[in-house]
């Protein structure tokens, strides 16, 4: 289902926003969700916004009390939306949540279907509308890459060991396909070279993750999404160093992406092929990197799309 909202604008001057990372989701009942950290009153508060057809919502605080939060997520799931975020607690890295169709009354709630520290998430709903996360740990000197999903009759299944090793596994997405299956992607520092890996899982079933990203550039930042036509599309960012003719040397930021129709990842072609930037190129994002006049006024992260 498509809806079509009015959108408002909101400022930092008596509306809390003060967020580099922004969560967003679209419920059941065609209200769009809108999650942000707040840090103007000197700690991390979680905060959350509806809209629907009538306009904008109240300003929700999902966060109970002060306290270190990060990399907030929304997910609309079967039981409604959820918020999902990073939270200091205890003396470590956990995942809290909240589901945003109860009262103010309701807690967050802890969850840590990994042990050791959460350093990175990713959360999504199968095709059933149950919650699925993807937890990044550290243990014992090693990375672990981990699955799990909310039972049936609550709580979470057994985790799944989807990927570890020596090397950070950084950045996890997550998607569903239409057949209940699930996708995982991330990217990892290795061989002196980051690289874009992604694996297919079904329940605690999953297929060793094997390279999507080819060629020699750094390739990172990936993000996994179905097609609607059962295809699963991954793209992620490629940065390529470059030199001029005096010997300085800059990084020249490539969109890349692949896709998967059952049979194995295969770079897109571009229309009209793009030349210069690694398999898969759809983009070039080197526009005013390099000008030869200047621009003033850029807002945005240029080498983070």
């Amino acid at each position: 289902m498509t809806a079509s909202l009015p959108m408002t604008q909101s400022t930092q001057l008596g509306v809390e926003c003060a967020s580099r990372e922004l969560a967003v989701c679209l419920d059941a009942d065609s209200r769009f969700w809108v999650a942000w950290v707040s840090h103007l009153d000197g700690y991390d508060k979680v905060m959350a916004r509806p809209w629907d057809a009538s306009g904008p919502g109240t300003i929700r605080t999902l966060s109970p009390a002060p306290g270190e939060y990060m990399n907030p997520v929304l997910v609309a799931t079967a039981q409604g939306p959820v918020a999902l975020w990073r939270s200091f607690t205890g003396g470590c890295w956990c995942i809290l949540s909240r589901p945003l169709a109860e009262s103010k009354s309701a807690s967050d709630t802890c969850l840590c279907p990994a042990a050791g520290d959460a350093l990175a998430f990713a959360a999504t709903a199968d095709a059933e509308g149950r919650l699925c996360l993807a937890v990044v740990s550290r243990v014992a000197g090693r990375y672990l890459l981990r699955c799990s999903r909310a039972s049936a009759t609550g709580g979470w299944e057994e985790p799944t060991l989807v990927a570890e090793g020596d090397a950070p596994l950084n950045r996890p997405t997550l998607a569903a396909d239409r057949s209940s299956g699930l996708w995982l992607a991330y990217d990892s520092y290795q061989k002196g070279a980051y690289r874009v890996f992604a694996a297919r899982g079904n329940g605690n079933l999953w297929e060793a993750p094997e390279p999507v990203s080819r060629g020699d550039e750094w390739q990172l930042m990936p993000t996994l999404a179905g097609d609607g036509r059962g295809r699963m599309v991954l793209a992620w960012l490629a940065s390529q160093r470059v030199e001029d003719e005096h010997g300085v040397y800059d990084h020249w930021p490539w969109l890349v992406a692949a896709v998967n129709e059952g049979k194995g990842w295969e770079p897109t072609q571009s229309q009209p092929p793009l030349s210069g930037g690694p398999p898969g190129t759809v983009e070039s994002l080197a526009q005013g990197l390099l000008a030869h006049e200047s621009y003033m006024g850029y807002y945005g992260r240029r080498r983070h799309p």
